[in-house]
């Protein structure tokens, strides 16, 4: 039988029928599935096109219809492969499920007021003040994934609200309070997680210990509204777990400011100082008495407290800013509230240190006073419920400083 050619006089060897064409394509028979069913006696290897339910090329293999599996690969600027499942978009062996060499693209939205995120938001930008930004239900959107900044040049706060009671690591919702603060959260088909976030740091240089920049992020209690350090003062880092040392920052003997003192390696001096600043950074033992003689009470009241050990806009809360924070927790632990507290135990006045990691307890000063040598302050022990307790200024204890 000769071969056969359409748009050509030299049908190319390798086939019956040799089409050409640089203005048409070639179309096979279209039809339903109805249809594509009632052929009687179909031929093996016989191919049409489905134009109803699943649309695609199908065959009949000799006993039944099959649908007809589509490799594609799309020259250009990018490359689009599906062989084994991955598809490469500037490659053409896509090593993951989908492989992008090249920059990627998002939908950037700013919004202005309150909104309900949808499919149509990815990357959003929230300026225009304070107000609420709230998320789809978690259950319908699994693996959907939002950021949402906050560029209120005002510091306004955006809440970010996850869908009734739907959480966002559990809790009942995202306090985006700071200028250019940044979350990424993603729904696990039940709830909101927070993948990552960027928040800005505010640091300042501590005047003595090792001279080593202290810096810290702002946390919110959602529930009090109050925002705190994230670690504690001197900390490197926020507390991993409650025996995490490298959160329990520095011991200040109530009233003193940071003066070297509050430093672990702090040398101990018997005696008193008559000065608010003794001048020198010992740690002083004047048990049982207060180490300032003649008392004064009031050295770590509010942010312009003459020793108040904080950085600027930050001080020591009072006891009942305590009560209030613990009486939101849901568990005895401190780890297990927005502060992340560890069990830092205390200075005794002879310096050495005592109650520290799991086992042991967390002891914070507040700026209360109790009587005229002892003080309020927390604290919190494993598996049993956080108190307020009293000590006497000469002991060193922790510190975590509450925004005013």
């Amino acid at each position: 039988m000769a071969q056969v050619g359409i748009g050509t006089t030299e049908p190319d060897p390798s086939s019956m029928l040799d089409i050409q064409s640089v203005v048409k394509g070639l179309l096979i028979p279209r039809m339903t599935t109805v249809e594509r069913n009632n052929i009687s006696n179909p031929a093996e290897g016989l191919m049409v096109y489905q134009t109803d339910n699943t649309p695609g090329f199908y065959y009949f293999n000799g006993n039944t219809w099959s649908t007809i599996a589509v490799n594609w690969t799309v020259d250009g600027d990018n490359m689009y492969n599906a062989n084994s499942g991955n598809v490469g978009v500037g490659t053409a062996t896509p090593a993951s499920t989908l492989d992008i060499e090249g920059s990627l693209g998002y939908q950037v939205t700013t919004i202005t007021a309150a909104t309900t995120l949808d499919n149509t938001h990815n990357v959003v930008l929230c300026t225009g003040g304070e107000y609420i930004v709230k998320l789809p239900p978690a259950a319908a959107n699994t693996g959907r994934t939002y950021f949402i900044k906050n560029i209120n040049s005002d510091g306004s706060t955006i809440f970010i609200d996850g869908h009734g009671t739907q959480t966002i690591d559990g809790n009942i919702g995202y306090a985006l309070d700071a200028y250019q603060a940044v979350v990424r959260i993603a729904s696990d088909g039940a709830n909101w997680y927070v993948i990552d976030q960027s928040i800005p740091i505010t640091s300042y240089v501590l005047s003595t210990c090792d001279g080593a920049i202290f810096a810290w992020n702002d946390v919110t209690n959602p529930i009090t509204g109050k925002t705190w350090m994230d670690r504690n003062l001197g900390a490197s880092q926020v507390a991993t777990s409650g025996s995490d040392a490298w959160s329990y920052g520095d011991y200040y003997q109530f009233g003193r400011g940071p003066d070297g003192h509050q430093c672990r390696t702090s040398s101990v001096q018997i005696g008193q100082s008559t000065t608010p600043d003794p001048g020198h950074g010992n740690f002083l033992n004047s048990y049982p008495l207060h180490w300032l003689n003649p008392i004064d009470p009031n050295l770590w009241q509010g942010v312009n407290g003459v020793n108040n050990p904080c950085p600027e806009g930050y001080r020591i809360p009072t006891r009942e800013e305590w009560v209030e924070e613990i009486n939101t927790w849901t568990s005895n632990s401190g780890m297990d509230s927005v502060l992340k507290l560890p069990y830092v135990g205390y200075r005794w006045v002879n310096g050495s240190f005592n109650g520290t990691g799991i086992g042991g307890e967390g002891r914070y000063w507040s700026s209360t006073r109790f009587n005229d040598i002892n003080y309020y302050n927390l604290r919190i022990k494993n598996n049993q419920s956080p108190q307020i307790g009293n000590a006497g200024a000469m002991i060193g204890y922790g510190c975590r400083c509450i925004k005013d």
